[in-house]
């Protein structure tokens, strides 16, 4: 019996607690893990799961604040903010009770623009610098993704993998970027040219095959393009005159073409008065 009595009164004066878990905190789970963004100035809003207790105090941290920002409201909730892309660790912690979920920020092509859709060469050897200017899916600009360009013919044309174009021989041929699951395109030509005319606001000019082309105004049909192009009032790319005839001479007026053929005859089109 005084063994009892001495056990209890050391306990008044030591404590004889139970073993427990600091705060009651058995295990914290972060929503999502991974947390990853592809795109720029996009928000994930992440939560903690709190195993045995419902009012433990939560800590949140980021190992590296340049790849995301971090908004807290709750200490069971945060909202994360891509940067800039890298990785980081978030690591939250309540007590002695630790967990972590790794962070990405990868962009991922989502549009882009060619600098040009379509080139016309009057000379081999010729070149043209094409660029493109990918944006993920919050319109940020990327640098350094991923782009292949290719042709549908390297006798007609040839292009680097920077985009710079070379015309290599006479003909048409395409032009293909793509980066990611996107494509563009540009249609290119290549012509040589015997004679050029330039009049007030079009030009025209024959190919070494006789072919007859014009371009720049056609608000009164000046460029002799027929019914597929009548409604165009400017053209910015040589385009072949219509009628399937070859040309010994062309003549470019105010707002009028002239042009002999190789059989002789005269064809004038536009507007003459």
């Amino acid at each position: 019996m005084m063994r009892k009595y001495l056990l209890i009164s050391l306990c008044l004066v030591v404590g004889c607690d139970s073993p427990t878990v600091p705060n009651g905190v058995t295990s914290l789970t972060i929503n999502p893990s991974p947390v990853n963004f592809d795109a720029l100035g996009d928000t994930i809003q992440a939560a903690v799961s709190i195993g045995g207790a419902s009012d433990a105090v939560v800590k949140w941290s980021v190992s590296d604040l340049s790849v995301v920002k971090v908004l807290c409201w709750s200490g069971e909730t945060c909202q994360f903010t891509s940067v800039a892309n890298g990785t980081a660790t978030l690591t939250v912690s309540s007590g002695s009770v630790t967990t972590t979920a790794p962070i990405e920020v990868s962009q991922l092509t989502a549009s882009f623009e060619l600098s040009d859709t379509a080139l016309s060469f009057s000379a081999l050897g010729d070149e043209v610098q094409l660029t493109i200017a990918p944006k993920d899916r919050m319109g940020y600009e990327m640098s350094g993704a991923e782009v292949v360009w290719a042709t549908s013919d390297e006798s007609v044309v040839a292009v680097s993998d920077s985009g710079l174009v070379t015309a290599t021989g006479v003909g048409d041929a395409t032009i293909t970027v793509t980066s990611g699951s996107l494509e563009a395109t540009a249609s290119v030509m290549v012509k040589l040219w015997t004679s050029v005319s330039v009049g007030q606001s079009h030009s025209c000019a024959i190919t070494t095959s006789a072919e007859a082309y014009c371009w720049g105004s056609n608000q009164y049909d000046q460029l002799g393009l027929g019914e597929r192009m009548s409604d165009s009032s400017e053209v910015h790319v040589p385009a072949l005159v219509n009628g399937e005839h070859s040309w010994e001479s062309i003549s470019s007026g105010d707002q009028h073409t002239c042009g002999v053929t190789t059989a002789g005859d005269s064809y004038c089109w536009g507007n003459a008065g």
